[in-house]
């Protein structure tokens, strides 16, 4: 459902490329989704594309623990919320 009250300002937004670490972090520890780090700096190495990869699928590799932590109704809307 969309608050009535916010302002629509995005046509089109990726979820998953606009997630804060801190809400995987959070998401990650209320659904245990096994991450590779449990602080933010760590997270950010395999979250972020903060360099050039090698190729797409690096890039697409890093899309595995946001998914993972979209467990369920509540975490989407959240991160929806969010952005």
């Amino acid at each position: 459902m969309i608050e009535p009250t916010l302002p629509l300002v995005e046509l089109h937004r990726h979820l998953d490329g606009n997630v804060r670490l801190e809400t995987i972090l959070e998401l990650g520890r209320k659904h245990p989704v096994p991450l590779p780090a449990w602080d933010a700096e760590g997270l950010r190495p395999h979250i972020q594309v903060t360099e050039p990869q090698p190729g797409v699928l690096a890039s697409i590799a890093k899309f595995r623990w946001l998914t993972a932590a979209m467990a369920d109704y509540d975490a989407c809307r959240r991160i929806a919320f969010e952005n």
